[in-house]
């Protein structure tokens, strides 16, 4: 059953960016399903950050704040085991 949070993140997902859609919709569509919903709430709460600070943490490998390197790191997981 899809929530109105996991829709808030799917469109969230949605960035406009081919480097971040390629990571970020494969990921909403495959997985959100399994997060909790403290997991669900600090994908949202990184979503809001700005796209070219999402590109830098998640494609390019800049540090991110600490709140986020949890699941960031799990984004970039289930990407590589995808691919």
């Amino acid at each position: 059953m899809t929530t109105e949070l996991d829709k808030r993140i799917k469109w969230q997902c949605r960035r406009g960016l081919w480097e971040l859609d390629a990571i970020l919709i494969p990921f909403s569509e495959n997985h959100l399903l399994y997060l909790s919903e403290d997991q669900k709430l600090n994908l949202l709460e990184l979503l809001k950050n700005e796209d070219i600070d999402l590109m830098d943490w998640i494609v390019t490998g800049v540090k991110s704040p600490d709140i986020f390197s949890g699941m960031i790191t799990l984004i970039l997981d289930k990407h590589l085991e995808s691919i």
